[in-house]
């Protein structure tokens, strides 16, 4: 017989949608059988933890002696030991909380899965049969011969072997079905598509709710939070909110998985140094940065904070400080280990390197003078408010990488100031944008101290420092005075090293007027030292 058959890739080509790889990834995602093997666990531990504060601490302990859920390991280790002991209060109403949130977590996301996975094999797996079995009926029906007696119509049934070959028949009866197959798949990928957005918003309200609890959705068994199918879901909202107005609460609410992950990080930082993200930690990064991308990044840091206040402005700038410490542990290779095997590294890296690119991009390919330069420098000036909210150190490479772009982004714009004759310019000065991404960087830079202290300690590098003329050069303080500062083995606290000290006050005389911000920057637009110059005073006396 003619070809009348069509797969289910063929259907879902047609169809321009996937329904039958979007419940497998769905299902792989959530996996039914590790999940009970989870609740189990974390059942378990409720049973014996004697409070909140060692719920988790619990479930990590069971999960491990188990060797982990279906065989993989669950956890981060000893690393995480600290932080899952006290991730909680020792409230008793909290542990009833939150054992309630995590229980409808789990339920939320099996009952999903079994209500997708119903929707291809009671529907759509039903529907394609049927197709294909009505194809061939009709074609059968279409080729039979026939004749007539006596005036009624008598059909002649043809055998397999004897049944006419009509390709062209065919082809037109597979193409009707086929329709009909991609019709039902669209459906059916609506319908899938729709119950998994509601599960992942419920899951993000659950999420936050357990987050404000104290629950750090990163550690212990549970890792429905940190998929990279969530780290996309999130990062998409996010893009979403930004393009409807930028509202805080959402960005907010989109943005606390991560928070939630950059504050454990943070956490240890602040007392044994770098935490290795995990493999799950990572990807979940990866996806969330790749697939907010470098627009995305930009448009998140330059949502306006002056005319909020209260409950707002802590929304957004806590939705900043995570995407911004995200950016910052990315350049962190001792908490973001470059892994070859992670499908989405090298787009997450992608997303940042317009910001990060040596005399290379928009604002290096484009004149000064032109609206793709000012646009670029808008976005560059976003990214940098996000670096100004982060508190996690990049490495020292790429520290060093963010301080000299700094400087060579911040000659490249001050060139908006530099015509030939003043009467030659393209545009009014007041259209010139201006840069106060530069002096962000720079301060985020100087979250290495051990990198800014070695940079200052450079001839080289302090002459250019000082050579820039800054539209606002608090960074630039910053940036001295966390360098100029080095740790004291014998001491807590970090102490003034004179002889960084003093090359940084040699180049600044050397500067001269420079330092005063005089130039034509400061002619035709905008240069504040004023805090630079306070610092360097204070290193004088």
């Amino acid at each position: 017989m003619a070809e009348l058959t069509f797969t289910r890739d063929e259907v879902e080509a047609a169809a321009k949608v996937a329904p039958w790889r979007l419940q497998r990834t769905f299902s792989a995602e959530i996996d039914p059988e590790d999940m009970g093997e989870t609740a189990r666990v974390y059942r378990q531990a409720a049973g014996e933890a004697g409070d909140t504060g060692e719920l988790a601490e619990r479930a990590t302990e069971i999960a491990e002696e188990s060797g982990g859920v279906d065989g993989r390991t669950v956890v981060d280790g000893a690393e995480r030991d600290s932080r899952t002991a006290t991730e909680l209060s020792d409230d008793g109403e909290e542990m009833e909380q939150v054992s309630r949130y995590l229980n409808q977590a789990m339920e939320v996301a099996t009952e999903t899965e079994l209500e997708v996975r119903s929707m291809i094999e009671h529907y759509l797996d039903p529907r394609l049969a049927e197709h294909l079995a009505a194809a061939r009926a009709e074609y059968v029906d279409r080729t039979n011969g026939y004749y007539y007696v006596g005036g009624e119509r008598v059909t002649v049934e043809y055998t397999e072997e004897g049944r006419p070959n009509d390709p062209g028949l065919a082809s037109e009866i597979r193409g009707k079905y086929l329709r009909m197959a991609a019709d039902d798949a669209e459906y059916a990928h609506g319908s899938i598509s729709r119950d998994i957005d509601d599960y992942r918003s419920l899951l993000t309200r659950y999420g936050n709710a357990l987050d404000d609890l104290g629950y750090d959705l990163t550690a212990g068994p549970l890792d429905l939070w940190t998929s990279p199918e969530m780290a996309r879901y999130a990062a998409e909202s996010l893009k979403e909110t930004l393009t409807l107005g930028g509202d805080p609460e959402m960005l907010d609410f989109y943005a606390r998985a991560l928070f939630s992950m950059v504050g454990d990080v943070v956490e240890n930082y602040g007392t044994a140094g770098p935490r290795q993200l995990s493999d799950a930690e990572g990807r979940y990064l990866d996806e969330f940065l790749a697939t907010l991308g470098a627009d995305g990044l930009a448009a998140l840091g330059n949502v306006p904070a002056d005319e909020l206040s209260g409950e707002s402005a802590m929304q957004l700038a806590r939705a900043q400080s995570a995407v911004g410490n995200g950016v910052m542990m990315l350049l962190n290779h001792d908490i973001r280990v470059p892994d070859p095997d992670a499908p989405r590294l090298r787009d997450a890296y992608h997303a940042i390197s317009p910001y990060l690119s040596q005399h290379e991009g928009p604002l290096f390919e484009n004149d000064p003078d032109s609206d793709a330069f000012r646009e670029q420098l808008e976005k560059y000036n976003g990214f940098g408010n996000l670096i100004e909210r982060s508190s996690v150190p990049a490495d020292d490479g790429n520290s060093r990488r963010m301080a000299f772009v700094a400087l060579d982004v911040q000659e490249r714009t001050s060139q908006q100031y530099e015509p030939d004759e003043f009467l030659w310019f393209d545009f009014e000065p007041d259209n010139v944008v201006e840069n106060t991404g530069s002096a962000k960087l720079l301060a985020g830079a100087g979250q290495n101290r051990d990198t800014a202290s070695d940079l200052l300690s450079d001839q080289a590098f302090t002459r250019q420092l000082f050579e820039r003329q800054w539209e606002n050069s608090g960074g630039v303080a910053e940036f001295i005075e966390r360098g100029v500062h080095v740790a004291d083995p014998s001491l807590d606290n970090r102490v003034l090293s004179r002889s960084i000290a003093d090359n940084v006050l040699a180049a600044a005389d050397e500067a001269g007027d420079r330092v005063q911000g005089s130039g034509p920057q400061a002619e035709y637009g905008h240069v504040d030292h004023t805090a630079l110059r306070d610092l360097l005073d204070s290193l004088r006396e």
